[in-house]
């Protein structure tokens, strides 16, 4: 058997070249059928006992994931602390606040600069990219759940845009406010909001590195796995 697979092999080279070719091709047309699975629920079984209870929890509480992002400014003496940073880190947030569907049902934020609607479309570039969105069946523009609802959970938004700030205001009553209530337009202004997040005891180490300048932590919530850590560069 071996001598005669060995044989027809000498004497049919572009045959064996070409049945392997075509065995290539059909396990490659496979391979885009193929799932891939990271979340580490699906490690176990759905009626498994500690995972019902795991999301008997999660639909109790209201518990989702998170997206952790470090905004990091390593070229200003103040850190994070600059009216360049804090206007970008203002805008991200009333962006992240606005996003919709359009009426092309196409993700879209209102620019709050010019307080127009900007259509959105994070669709990498690259081919590469495109080709491994593809493959792991990744859509960077699922933004929104099945219901059509924003992913990203406002009210549970953690940013110096939307955080209180309680400061003592004249005649021993207390004044609340955001921590950012708009951007800063001066180094003093900036350096105030610093100032504020570290007297606060909830902020400093949190929100705000407790050196003051970086990295700053801005979390959201999102009713769409996976949980991601980024960091920025502002």
């Amino acid at each position: 058997m071996k001598l005669a697979l060995t044989n027809f092999s000498l004497k049919h080279p572009w045959i064996v070249i070409l049945i392997v070719l075509l065995v290539s091709i059909f396990f490659l047309i496979q391979f885009p059928k193929v799932k891939f699975d990271n979340d580490p629920e699906n490690m176990l079984s759905e009626d498994e006992y500690i995972r019902v209870f795991h999301n008997q929890v999660k639909d109790k509480y209201s518990l989702y994931d998170f997206v952790i992002v470090g905004i990091v400014n390593n070229t200003n003496n103040d850190g994070i602390f600059n009216v360049e940073t804090l206007s970008k880190i203002h805008n991200l947030t009333k962006k992240l606040i606005s996003l919709h569907i359009s009426s092309d049902k196409k993700p879209a934020i209102t620019n709050p600069e010019t307080d127009q609607e900007e259509i959105i479309d994070l669709s990498p570039e690259s081919t590469w990219r495109k080709f491994l969105n593809f493959t792991f069946r990744h859509d960077p523009n699922r933004l929104f759940d099945n219901e059509g609802n924003s992913a990203v959970i406002v009210q549970e938004i953690i940013s110096p845009s939307v955080v209180d700030n309680i400061k003592q205001d004249e005649l021993g009553s207390l004044k609340l406010e955001y921590l950012m209530e708009n951007a800063p337009r001066s180094k003093k202004e900036a350096l105030e909001i610093r100032n504020d997040a570290m007297s606060n005891p909830l902020y400093k180490g949190t929100l705000v590195s407790e050196d003051g300048k970086e990295p700053s932590v801005f979390i959201y919530r999102s009713k769409i796995k996976p949980t991601a850590i980024m960091l920025l560069h502002l």
